[in-house]
Order: structure tokens, then sequence, then C-alpha cells
């Protein structure tokens, strides 16, 4: 785990990168009993047991919902559904409800917002061009949501600069369509994307995913150099999770790749 930001409000911060997603301790002090079942649930989750993690975190939310234990829940469910092969829709429609009840229950609190957006982003995948346009729409009110709340939050400036980008990548055409026929879809542009997670680097400086997602902008933007920097920089960070330890593998091969093509231009 890692401590790096303070959201304002809270007594005691700490920053669970579990999807490098963050979260703050807050409410009435759980029962003995639930704080074991929850300190398994992030023994399990440390060592990439993401599966058994969310059965434990399930658990533990018997007793209590405390917004942790859902939000920890939330996150493990949507780890599990990126690496689970023909169940990835059920996980992710699992960890939705998981943030929909954060949401509910928490609403001052940015990690509630951010998980919701990031969760329904993944479930979009599974959905028509409609819905996609409709979850898109959402997604930038989340966020938007979360950063009024804590504007130092990285997560939620991560999960903006993902979207800033994908809509960015649109062709007209199609943006001319879901304009016409779906809805509209929220504004986004490579540089506009850049600034999202550039504001994620600066609030979390090891945040691998931040610089992940950056990299991938700034090689959109064709600024190859920049890329190479952080791609580089991720080699000595310390993973926080499984999809940390995935991207940061990733990354190596990425950066080597493109380190020897800019050695072939000069």
């Amino acid at each position: 785990m890692r401590s790096y930001i303070l959201p304002p409000g809270t007594k005691t911060l700490i920053v669970w990168c579990g999807l490098g997603l963050l979260f703050s301790a807050s409410g009435p002090r759980l029962a003995n009993a639930q704080e074991s079942l929850e300190a398994r649930g992030d023994s399990l989750f440390s060592a990439h047991d993401n599966l058994r993690a969310l059965s434990v975190y399930k658990e533990a939310l018997k007793t209590e919902e405390s917004f942790n234990l859902l939000f920890k829940a939330g996150s493990a469910a949507l780890l599990v559904g990126q690496y689970t092969e023909g169940e990835s829709e059920a996980y992710f429609e699992e960890a939705v409800g998981f943030a929909e009840r954060l949401g509910n229950k928490y609403p001052d609190q940015p990690g509630s917002w951010t998980l919701l957006a990031a969760t329904k982003g993944q479930l979009a995948k599974f959905r028509g061009p409609r819905e996609k346009a409709r979850v898109a729409r959402g997604v930038y009110t989340h966020v938007h949501q979360a950063l009024a709340l804590d504007s130092t939050y990285a997560f939620a400036y991560v999960v903006a600069g993902i979207l800033a980008r994908e809509v960015s990548q649109l062709g007209w055409v199609k943006r001319l369509a879901a304009s016409a026929v779906l809805g509209g879809l929220p504004p986004g542009s490579l540089p506009e994307s850049k600034r999202h997670l550039a504001k994620a680097i600066r609030n979390a400086p090891e945040f691998i995913i931040a610089r992940w997602e950056f990299a991938k902008t700034c090689l959109a933007l064709g600024q190859d150099d920049e890329a190479l920097v952080h791609l580089n920089y991720i080699k000595k960070l310390t993973p926080a999770n499984s999809e940390e330890d995935r991207l940061q593998r990733k990354a190596a091969g990425v950066g080597a790749d493109l380190a020897r093509r800019l050695l072939g231009k000069l």
C-alpha cells in the first residue's frame, strides 16, 4: 500500500492502488473480526490473488458496508474481470454494483465516483454503440464529480485522461454519428488527455498506471522522446498489484522497442 495523497476531510489516508485505485479510510472503527477479514483480503490482494481477495472482502461486507471494504471489493472485482476469460462481463457487473453502493452511501468521497466511472467504462465494452455513448457521458460526469470533491485525486485524472484520448481517436464520421443518433459524446482531445494524466503523475509520482497512460498519450501525439522518459521511469517503480506488475513488464518491452526506433533515426 502507498500513502501519498491526503484528501480533505478525512482523518486517515491510505492510497490503495488496486488499479492504482485510491481510497481514504473513514467511518467508524470496524469490529476485530471484520478487521481480520479485511487484513486477510489485503494480504491476498498484495499477493495478486484477486479472486480470493474478492471473496474475503465480500464476506467482510456481510458485517458492515464500510467505504474501504466496498472500494476494495469493487477494485478486486474489476481486476478479476480483466484477467478472467469468458466471465469478464459478470465480474465487471459485480464491480459496478459495489461502485453504485459506494455512490449511494458515500457520495462525499471522490473514490466513490471515480470507481463508478472506471467500472462502468469496463462494462461498456460489452454494450452496443448507443449504450457506450451513454456510458461515456456518465464517465465524464462521474470523474468531474470526483474532482469537484478533491482536485488532487490522481485516480480521477487517470480516468479522465483515458476518456479524453479514447474520444479524440474516434474518426469524425463516428463522432458525427454519435452526436446525431446516440446523444453525443463528451469532449476530448489528446492535449486534454495529456494535461489530465500529467496532473495524475504530479499528485501520485509512483502511480505506474498514470505514467503508462501518459506514455500512451504521448505516443499518440507523436512525442516519442517524452513517452520514453516515462516508460523508462516505470522500470524503477515497485508494482502495487497485478495490473501494475503487468504494465511494468509491458512498458519495458515497449520502451526497448521505442529506444531502438529512436536510435535508428540518429
